[in-house]
């Protein structure tokens, strides 16, 4: 099992000198449609770090470098990795940052060290995710766009990575959509075969009750699909969105990422969800709780 640390170091805790409020300054929703990514990338949510996220940045990264057994600097080598490591947190399939707003992150990969220790600054945090809320709406537009157009055939052969990890991000908006419009495909065709599943098909057809009911199963069974998958779109939204609310989340998976970079099974956690993973371990005997961490 996954062995979380917590950035418990020494018996050293890092615990939030406090709230990280990210403050929201929404653009207008009337400026003009604007062509090139980089261009459009002006449109992304203006995350503020709160005033104490960069003293705990620089507590964390301090810790970091002094009790990890290899005592590594955060130089622009390990800078570059704990950049790498935040942009494939946050899309680790590479389908939603495009690589316009890659090399606009460029300055970021070799001076978060700097940022962190000598600037005082924890904005490329808050910058980086604020380009990959941006990416998301887009994307959920996109969707809905395409689930209202009706429904999907699969009459061609066509052929999709399941898994793009190690995949170059989309080169530009075209690409991306290209990408967004073949994983819907794969989520529409996924809940198609479910319903099309011998007995949820017979289940549906039992629930018409006269012949034109039942000529309409195929277009209601649609109507459910895209239900399905509106719902879906819009739940990964709103979570996402909900970070801008919670104080200390987008610096966790922040630090986390550096702490990543050091030993994957350390986590940093914020001042709530440290508390409740020590409620959840309070309630696990010492004979659990030695097989979990083991």
């Amino acid at each position: 099992m996954r062995i979380v640390l917590l950035l418990l170091v020494c018996g050293e805790l890092v615990w939030p000198f406090g709230g990280a409020n990210a403050a929201v300054n929404s653009t207008a929703s009337d400026q003009p449609a604007q062509t090139d990514d980089a261009v459009k990338a002006s449109t992304a949510p203006q995350l503020i770090p709160g005033t104490n996220d960069w003293r705990i940045a620089q507590a964390t990264a301090h810790m970091l470098e002094k009790y990890h057994y290899l005592h590594l600097k955060l130089d622009p080598a390990l800078s570059g990795k704990f950049f790498t490591m935040y942009v494939n947190t946050l899309d680790p399939q590479h389908i939603h940052f495009l690589q316009s707003d890659l090399d606009e992150f460029e300055k970021y990969r070799t001076t978060l060290g700097d940022m962190t220790f000598k600037k005082h600054d924890a904005s490329a945090a808050y910058v980086i995710f604020g380009r990959f809320l941006q990416r998301l709406e887009e994307r959920t537009d996109y969707a809905k766009e395409l689930l209202g157009a009706g429904s999907f055939s699969f009459d061609d052969e066509e052929q999709m990575s399941l898994s793009r990890k190690t995949a170059a991000f989309p080169k530009d908006m075209e690409e991306a959509r290209q990408l967004w419009r073949q994983r819907l495909r794969f989520e529409y065709l996924q809940e198609k075969l479910i319903k099309e599943g011998r007995k949820a098909l017979a289940q549906l057809m039992i629930n018409q009750h006269d012949p034109f009911a039942l000529a309409l199963t195929g277009t209601e069974m649609n109507g459910d699909i895209v239900k399905v998958l509106t719902a879906r779109y819009n739940r990964v939204l709103r979570n996402f969105r909900n970070w801008e609310e919670e104080d200390e989340k987008i610096l966790e998976i922040y630090l986390t990422s550096l702490a990543h970079v050091y030993d994957p099974h350390s986590d940093y956690f914020n001042k709530a969800d440290l508390e409740n993973f020590a409620i959840s371990m309070s309630v696990i005997t010492p004979k659990r709780r030695l097989r979990c961490l083991n």
